[in-house]
């Protein structure tokens, strides 16, 4: 997980243009091989559930993912960002059921492939999409704005609203689908709710329990088994026994 050097000086303008555009293109073709790669993971498990009779009987599949990346977008590579730009938020969704074709609208919240797995189904009402993110937590105090510790976004069809420190922003994906022009929207009917979802947020962020480090461990050896952590990193402190 430690930032590459050449994205850092991507990120910070170092780069010329034409190191800056040979980068990008590997990063792109680095990118695709895994896109490869997971859809050839994919197929292996298909091929596991056809061979053991899984597919024999009916079933629903849904295929989505939890983010995409950005390759260069808004000076930005890789993901973990408090931003939600189009590139990591807009990802596939593949519903396969032998109960028949599901007419899936073009937007799909990712929580709705609970639904479609449980009932073959989405929910009525469709949730709206919804996505949000943490900063560092410090204490809540009375002034302190909603989205102060949590930034949020509301999509809208194709209007997205971005909640950040008290304020609202908003895009619209039809006459700006780069994202590169912002527009206040603290008088848009739904900025209130967006708000208010932003103050629980930083409430329940901040005063969620403390994790018990063995519980550390385990996540951290989850981690390193994901590919997230590499082996040498140091794992979680040992509680002390000093009073």
């Amino acid at each position: 997980m430690a930032v590459q050097p050449e994205r850092r000086r991507y990120e910070s303008g170092e780069m010329s243009d034409d190191e800056a555009e040979r980068w990008l293109a590997h990063l792109s073709d680095v990118y695709d091989y895994s896109i490869w790669r997971a859809d050839r993971s994919l197929g292996l498990i298909l091929d596991v559930f056809r061979s053991t009779g899984w597919l024999d009987e009916d079933y629903r599949l849904v295929v989505t993912s939890d983010h995409g990346e950005y390759l260069g977008e808004h000076q930005m590579a890789e993901h973990g960002r408090e931003f939600f730009y189009e590139p990591v938020t807009r990802v596939p969704f593949i519903y396969y059921s032998t109960e028949g074709e599901l007419d899936l609208p073009s937007d799909v919240p990712s929580i709705a492939a609970h639904s479609l797995v449980r009932d073959g189904v989405l929910l009525e009402p469709l949730p709206p999409s919804f996505a949000s993110v943490f900063r560092n937590p410090q204490a809540l105090g009375e002034a302190n704005p909603p989205c102060l510790f949590s930034r949020a976004a509301l999509w809208e069809g194709s209007t997205k609203l971005v909640a950040d420190r008290g304020r609202v922003m908003r895009f619209d994906l039809a006459a700006d689908p780069d994202e590169e022009k912002p527009m206040p929207a603290d008088d848009h009917p739904a900025a209130p709710k967006l708000l208010a979802q932003c103050r629980a947020l930083d409430e329940g962020y901040v005063s969620r329990p403390v994790v018990d480090p063995e519980l550390d461990a385990q996540v951290s050896a989850q981690l390193k088994a994901l590919g997230y952590l590499a082996d040498d990193d140091p794992p979680p402190a040992e509680p002390s026994d000093a009073p």
